[in-house]
């Protein structure tokens, strides 16, 4: 992998340790609020965004940045990624409510675009001091190693991580794929949910919120590893798209099956995660 891959790496860890994890279990409730939507937004999402952008545009002279927080007060920001050049897109911190309820399931995430193809991948865990980082074209990396990438599975062997809430009209649309697998779990942190899937601990990630800086970091890992990061309408995920479902799994035949089973019921055919 490039130097820049080690670059960025250093600056996420820096930032999310002179930052994030200080203030981890000890906001003032004045540091904790809400943006339009309903989502929590702590101070700390601030302050990692506005770090991130002055260090990440420094690696990159004449680069430009696209980060949660600032699409979040400027939605026309999220136009650069449809420029050319070098575009960083930024989720200064992932599960966001986690951290504001003391849940140490929480991440950053920093994508690098040129021409608007994602060429590079960083999520960082904190607490578990886990990094795993990605170039398109090079491979993947977990904490300086190369995740051993599983076999595909049948479904009753599956461990997936849905975007939804429980008892909900989208819950009950998804039920013949959790009554086939062997577990699911509900997504808090995109970034932990990728890691997971690219280390094999889990087996698919299936979520309808497309917001990019969610998913291109861990959807390019998933393709560097050799899995497949697509929507349920046979798309391979960009940042372009804005609605899902969209099912990351190890390979093909997995997608496929899922794919096959959500189509197979009498449900519209445009399954809400």
């Amino acid at each position: 992998m490039t130097d820049l891959i080690d670059k960025v790496s250093q600056v996420i860890v820096a930032v999310c340790g002179e930052e994030m994890l200080p203030r981890f279990r000890s906001l003032d409730p004045s540091e904790v609020g809400s943006k339009h939507g309903g989502d929590v937004v702590t101070i700390v999402d601030t302050i990692c965004e506005n770090r991130l952008t002055a260090a990440l545009t420094q690696l990159l002279p004449g680069s430009v940045t696209v980060g949660e927080e600032a699409v979040a007060a400027d939605p026309s920001v999220l136009d650069r990624l449809d420029e050319d050049g070098d575009v960083w897109l930024i989720d200064p911190l992932d599960g966001t409510k986690n951290f504001a309820e003391h849940v140490p399931d929480f991440a950053s995430m920093v994508a690098l675009l040129r021409d608007g193809e994602v060429i590079g991948g960083w999520i960082y865990l904190p607490v578990a001091n886990r990094l795993a980082a990605a170039e398109r074209g090079s491979g993947v990396l977990i904490d300086g190693e190369t995740p051993v990438w599983p076999p595909e599975k049948p479904l009753s062997e599956m461990i997936g991580r849905f975007n939804m809430p429980k008892g909900s009209a989208r819950h009950r649309r998804l039920m013949p794929v959790q009554k086939a697998i062997r577990d699911r779990t509900s997504v808090g942190c995109a970034g932990s949910a990728y890691v997971d899937l690219t280390s094999g601990a889990i087996d698919f990630v299936m979520m309808n919120k497309l917001h990019p800086w969610d998913h291109a970091p861990g959807s390019l890992m998933v393709e560097e590893a050799g899995g497949v990061a697509r929507l349920a309408s046979g798309r391979r995920y960009t940042v372009a798209e804005r609605q899902g479902p969209m099912i990351a799994t190890h390979g093909e035949e997995q997608w496929q099956t899922i794919v096959d089973l959500l189509s197979s019921t009498d449900q519209p055919s445009r399954v809400e995660v």
